[in-house]
This record gives structure tokens, C-alpha cells and sequence, in this order.
């Protein structure tokens, strides 16, 4: 867009070296840059990092770009299925490089508990959302938490809240007034 904003926030990410414990600036990349944005979620999947969702001034974003790391090269990924809405400050998890499990966030008006699978592992070979039937007892809705596999079955959501509530689930407890954790 050429605006100071977009300047500030789509070039300068790093790449950290584990080896070297060193942040450096990667190769220049190629293909069509997504749009400059906060709030979004990222995981790295197999040789590529998925950057989905985030918001832009007061824009939320549904859209899914893919950085092949070997190249640097992205791309705008569009798989089947039923996209997450649009959202921001959601978690995304890899699981096995086969999926990424992506939960909550808000939009202006909500926050959410739901999830849903980007699944890259298919018979057909393309990839496809999905959003499976959970049990149990579902979290708060929530954002800016975080996640994490613990295990290859289970995922782990820690902290964040609901901007558009004043009780937050803390250990199991639902606590009023609290602050987000």
C-alpha cells in the first residue's frame, strides 16, 4: 500500500539460527508478501511457515500464506473446507507435520473457543480444513493465550481472556474481575 505502516511491519522479520543462537535477517523473499498485520498466528509445517488471520488498523483477516523455507518464497494458500473466521491473536500448533490445530481469538465482536484443523495430509494431496467434533468440557472462549502439543494427542491452552468478559478461567477456576493472565 506504500503507506509508513506497511513499510514498518511486512519487512523486518528475523530468521534465529539455533546453531549459531544468532537473529539475522533471512534471504529476500519473493512471491506476493501478505499484508503488514498484528495478532496473527504462525506455525511451521514441514519445510514452509503459515502465517493465518491477524488484524490490520481495524481489519481482521481470514487469509492463509505460505513461506517455503527453502526458497522464501510465499504464497497465498486457499485449502477446502470451511476457513476460521476471521480472527486475531488465535494460537496455531503443528501436529506431526500432517496439520495445525488453530484455536480461539477475536474478532470485534467476540472472542472464541473453537477449533479447527488445517489438514495438509490427505489422500488427495491438497489441503482442507476441518473442524472435529471435540467432548469434554470446552475452555473459555479466549485470546492471546498460548498452546502447545503435550503430548502427540493433546494440546495445552494456557492463559489469554475474553475482552468482552470480565471472568477468566484460571487452573480450572473461573475468577471475576481478574486481569488477563
Amino acid at each position: 500500500t506504500g503507506d509508513k505502516e506497511s513499510k514498518q511491519l511486512a519487512e523486518p522479520w528475523l530468521l534465529l539460527d539455533r546453531g549459531a543462537a544468532l537473529f539475522g535477517f533471512p534471504p529476500a523473499t519473493s512471491g506476493r508478501t501478505p499484508a503488514a498485520r498484528g495478532g496473527h498466528a504462525m506455525a511451521a509445517l514441514g519445510s514452509a511457515a503459515l502465517v493465518h488471520g491477524g488484524i490490520r488498523g481495524s481489519k481482521w483477516l481470514a487469509d492463509l500464506h505460505s513461506l517455503d523455507l527453502d526458497t522464501f518464497r510465499w504464497r497465498q494458500v486457499r485449502p477446502a473446507g470451511v476457513a476460521p473466521s476471521k480472527r486475531c491473536y488465535h494460537s496455531a500448533v503443528t501436529v506431526a507435520d500432517e496439520a495445525v490445530v488453530f484455536f480461539g481469538g477475536n474478532d470485534a465482536d467476540a472472542s472464541f473457543n473453537d477449533v479447527v484443523v488445517l489438514r495438509t495430509a490427505t489422500a488427495s494431496g491438497s489441503w482442507r480444513w476441518e473442524r472435529p467434533e471435540t467432548t469434554g468440557v470446552a475452555p473459555a472462549p479466549r485470546t492471546g493465550h498460548s498452546a502447545t502439543m503435550v503430548s502427540p494427542r493433546h494440546m495445552a491452552v494456557v492463559g489469554g481472556w475474553d475482552p468482552s468478559n470480565t471472568v477468566v478461567e484460571r487452573a480450572g477456576r473461573k475468577e471475576a474481575g481478574d486481569e488477563p493472565t
